[in-house]
């Protein structure tokens, strides 16, 4: 009897063992792989510091289009659902995208390293969304009209009321850019409004605008004039007003100046500020030529020939044809 005693007791030493060293083995084999999970984390985390991924769509084999993400070569599926999304965006740490859902296109945030996603729109049609750090912008139907939104983190805001649509939303470090149409029910100009100080601009003040994109810092959107592309840029970050360009010349407060005082020769009402003149790419070194446009003709102290009616497009035309001059001149 005592000896069959100590079997069971035995045996019972047995099975604490085992369960304790499976229980150990599983514990450890857990934080080993929670260990390599944040070491992964972590790589994706500074790699995000400085970079983009690489968003992807791809129907899938029940013919939805579905968002995923490229890291290191490997696809990272973001959606599996029975429903499309498209036109994603992305920047850092966040991936934003549209959805169909119950017939309408809805706005969806995910972040990256965490793997969660939430959902910023409810109603309506929503589409284009445009993700900067913590802000998300995109196009909402209210009324029938195309307005545009804002997430900045935390909450929702409407940022453009009225008949007239808006469209066209970018956003980058605080700074939103949209364009509007105007009442005349033609024409169309661009808009920027500040986060930090809940202010909304109108940077195309002498001629309309549409489609303008944001980028490090800069507004950009281009008219055509005569024919002829004319890009304007705006500098968000930039205290001077007269930190611009026109077609490679550099728009200073003189050249300003002497546009103001052509218009109100002609018209009662003059603008109030330049906002942006720019050639597109790099810009120019100080030395770029600048054109007085108000003595035209040389040496000659008279009035250049202008138009009974001076328009902005005028004064634009007299900035053309005193560039090519220069450059005719600078070719000799």
């Amino acid at each position: 009897m005592k000896k069959k005693k100590r079997n069971i007791l035995q045996v019972r030493r047995i099975l604490i063992s085992v369960v304790v060293g499976v229980g150990f083995f599983f514990l450890t084999k857990t934080r080993i792989v929670n260990a390599v999970v944040n070491a992964q984390n972590i790589d994706l985390d500074l790699y995000l510091l400085e970079n983009d991924l690489e968003v992807h769509t791809e129907v899938n084999d029940e013919e939805f289009r579905q968002i995923s993400y490229k890291y290191k070569g490997k696809i990272h599926e973001i959606t599996d659902e029975k429903r499309t999304s498209a036109d994603p965006d992305t920047e850092g740490e966040y991936i934003t995208w549209m959805s169909l859902v119950d017939a309408n296109w809805q706005v969806f945030l995910y972040h990256v390293t965490t793997e969660k996603t939430i959902q910023l729109t409810q109603f309506g049609n929503n589409v284009n969304p445009s993700v900067s750090g913590d802000y998300v912008v995109w196009e909402g139907q209210v009324a029938d009209v195309w307005q545009i939104f804002l997430y900045d983190g935390i909450r929702t805001k409407q940022l453009t009321h009225g008949d007239m649509p808006s469209q066209n939303a970018g956003v980058d470090k605080g700074f939103v850019v949209y364009d509007t149409k105007e009442p005349d029910g033609e024409d169309w100009n661009v808009y920027l409004y500040d986060v930090e100080k809940e202010e909304t601009i109108k940077l195309s003040q002498y001629l309309p605008g549409r489609n303008p994109s944001i980028s490090g810092g800069a507004v950009t959107w281009t008219v055509v004039v005569d024919g002829k592309p004319l890009t304007y840029k705006y500098f968000t970050g930039s205290e001077d007003i007269f930190d611009a360009e026109i077609n490679g010349q550099t728009f200073d407060e003189e050249l300003y100046e002497n546009f103001v005082s052509t218009l109100e020769s002609t018209s009662s009402e003059a603008p109030t500020e330049p906002n942006a003149f720019f050639q597109e790419g790099t810009v120019q070194e100080d030395t770029a030529p600048v054109v007085d446009i108000s003595n035209q003709g040389g040496e000659s102290d008279d009035e250049p020939d202008l138009p009974e009616t001076v328009t902005a497009e005028d004064i634009i035309e007299e900035l053309f044809e005193a560039q090519e001059s220069t450059e005719s001149v600078e070719g000799m």
